[in-house]
């Protein structure tokens, strides 16, 4: 099932952008709204590629310590709070995440961090997150962030942020990924 899912996926998004890089172009013709709604489609899933790419890769190496892992994967695990109808929310906060932790290793924009600082934690809000643990966390960071001035994102001070939005990141999948099982995208038969 997770092969037929990685290929659906994948179909879709080598779909997007094909159909998009063509429009952009010219050599097809695509109405001026659906081209820019394509456009939207094509970043939005390139973020969640970029995503999952940065998930598998350890930029640091400070490991949680085991039981404070295992407090966390408790505290995931607690509820589902995600449902079908905020899935469009699930997806801006991930975009929101992923612009996030771009700028805090690239640009070290401070208007830019704590612009996506607020957007993620309204997202996650949005999501169904609102009063759950790693809402608090996301909320605490922004409260931080937006005190800081330009001077305060040293290297340093980033990297926290960057580290600390990676584990937030890394729970909100674990979070999803637990409610798969049930009806959080429905069910998919297995091969026969």
């Amino acid at each position: 099932m997770k092969k037929h899912l990685f290929y659906s996926l994948l179909f879709v998004f080598l779909a997007t952008a094909i159909v998009t890089i063509l429009g952009v172009i010219g050599a097809i013709q695509v109405k001026e709204p659906y081209l820019g709604w394509l456009v939207v489609a094509f970043l939005v899933e390139g973020a969640g590629v970029t995503y999952t790419l940065v998930k598998g890769t350890d930029f640091y190496s400070d490991e949680t310590p085991k039981s404070e892992s295992t407090a966390n994967n408790q505290q995931i695990h607690q509820g589902g709070p995600f449902d079908k109808e905020k899935i469009a929310q699930i997806f801006w906060l991930g975009a929101d995440l992923h612009s996030l932790i771009w700028h805090l290793n690239t640009t070290g924009d401070p208007d830019k961090i704590r612009f996506y600082l607020k957007q993620a934690n309204s997202h996650m809000k949005l999501a169904g997150l609102k009063g759950h643990p790693l809402q608090e966390i996301m909320g605490q960071l922004y409260q931080e962030g937006r005190k800081k001035s330009a001077s305060d994102w040293t290297p340093p001070v980033r990297r926290h942020y960057v580290q600390a939005v990676g584990n937030l990141l890394t729970k909100i999948v674990a979070l999803i990924e637990h409610q798969q099982g049930s009806s959080f995208v429905g069910e998919v038969p297995d091969d026969p």
